[in-house]
């Protein structure tokens, strides 16, 4: 299978959802000097958390996803780094709305991050490309709760159901120096790597 993604939601299959997510949109992005693998609304280097939606293992981006392949290898990856690793799609907010698909945030995953989809992942912003350089990507660096966990401090807040434009909140944020942003349109915290 190329790719994991969640289950169905109300009869619609997450797994087209996630094609969408995963192939289309960072090949009609990606069209510029940057691609959705490049941060976009938070500070470069800053830390930020998706659920994750979708994987698509290393060895298949070389084969059939080549833009993608690009924009790693431009970033400074090796072939094989490239090939041992994945990338993943992960939403930043919910449910349902716009800005679920259009904010997704996507990120590589080096080997030895092991995640699955629904996992709550860290994300460290790349740095954008510019001039002569090309960049970094987003990369995945921890789990920082699994699917189903019945201890997870992670949710979508604000709680109330029917909001479409809900951030990902985890009870030790604040400790450990997380802020929120808030903007006209967005909302989202993130943590600033010294």
């Amino acid at each position: 299978m190329v790719m994991r993604c969640c289950g169905d939601r109300g009869g619609v299959s997450l797994r087209m959802i996630c094609f969408a997510w995963l192939f289309v949109t960072p090949l009609v992005v990606s069209c510029g000097t940057t691609s959705r693998l490049h941060p976009f609304d938070a500070p470069p280097g800053s830390l930020r958390l998706a659920e994750v939606v979708g994987i698509v293992p290393g060895s298949q981006v070389q084969v059939q996803h080549k833009p993608l392949y690009e924009v790693l290898a431009a970033s400074g990856m090796s072939e094989t780094t490239i090939r041992e690793g994945a990338v993943g799609a992960g939403r930043a907010y919910c449910c349902w709305g716009p800005n679920e698909r259009e904010n997704a945030i996507f990120f590589f995953v080096p080997k030895g991050v092991t995640l699955d989809a629904g996992d709550i992942v860290e994300v460290r912003m790349g740095r954008p490309p510019g001039g002569n350089d090309s960049g970094t990507v987003n990369m995945a660096t921890i789990v920082r709760q699994k699917r189903g966990d019945p201890n997870g401090q992670c949710r979508w807040d604000p709680p109330r159901d029917g909001l479409w434009n809900k951030v990902l909140y985890c009870d030790w944020m604040k400790d450990e120096g997380w802020v929120r942003h808030t903007g006209a349109v967005y909302n989202i915290w993130y943590r600033i790597i010294r």
